[in-house]
Parts: C-alpha cells; structure tokens; sequence
C-alpha cells in the first residue's frame, strides 16, 4: 500500500494537471473551498459552493463563466453523492466537460488516508506543501548545492 507521501504527491500531481487549464471546482460548502483554495495550482480554479449559492445559481454561475471543465469535488458520503448524482445529470445538460475520472482518482487517494470529506484535507496541507512545484525546485537546488561543496 503507498505511503501517505506519496498518496499526497500523486494528489497534488493529479491537481496541477486538472489546473494547467481553466477549471471549474463544485464543493459543498466553505471549508471545502477554503481546502481547495489552499492547493498549489497553474491557475486557481473558479470554486462554487453549493450550499451558499443552491444549485441553481450554481449551475447559473458555470454557464456564465464560460468555463468548459467542470470537477464536482462533493464529499465520499451518502449526502455527497447524491448532490454529485443531482449536479452531474444537471451538468450534462449544460454540455461542459465533466470530470469524472479525476474524481474516481480523488476518492481513491482519499480511501487510502481514511477522509471522507473534502474539508479533512486541510490536515495534510502543510504536507502536501513539500510536493508544490516550487518547494519541489528549491529541495533540488538545495541537495545540489550540498553535491557542489
């Protein structure tokens, strides 16, 4: 079974990628998006909560940005998935791009650390800080410069 670092690698990996594009994220609610909001990203992604907007002005809020990707981040639990089932046949509707196997990703690395909720990730992101691009450079320059001497 991996280990935690590099279940926290392959996370923000896989959320660098999902942000090298504009991207769309849909949690539940603040402390979801606070998480999200923490993440190393290319480019921060636009980040909807449900339960403040509702799901219409959600939806509302996704055609007028006129972005295409769209992450429905929902908590691994019987409420979330049923929001995500709801919001997934919603989004279809709208003709973006849903990212479903990003999400199938996501949940895999959150069984494997035991969270169940998206907010739960905030225990790990001074963690998850050692996996950023530019942590990962400065650890580079650092082990060459001790090479060097």
């Amino acid at each position: 079974m991996p280990r935690r670092s590099e279940l926290l690698e392959k996370l923000v990996k896989l959320w660098l990628d999902l942000t090298r594009e504009p991207l769309c994220v849909i949690v539940e609610g603040k402390h979801d998006a606070n998480v999200i909001s923490a993440l190393p990203a290319h480019t921060r992604p636009l980040i909807l909560e449900l339960q403040r907007l509702g799901l219409r002005r959600t939806l509302e809020l996704v055609q007028e940005s006129g972005i295409k990707r769209v992450l429905v981040l929902t908590d691994f639990d019987v409420k979330g998935y049923r929001l995500a089932r709801t919001l997934l046949g919603e989004l279809r509707r709208l003709g973006v791009t849903i990212l479903t196997e990003a999400r199938e990703v996501i949940y895999k690395i959150f069984s494997r650390l035991h969270l169940r909720h998206i907010e739960q990730l905030a225990e790990f992101l001074e963690d998850i800080e050692k996996f950023t691009p530019f942590t990962v450079f400065v650890r580079e320059i650092s082990l060459l410069d001790e090479t060097l001497a």
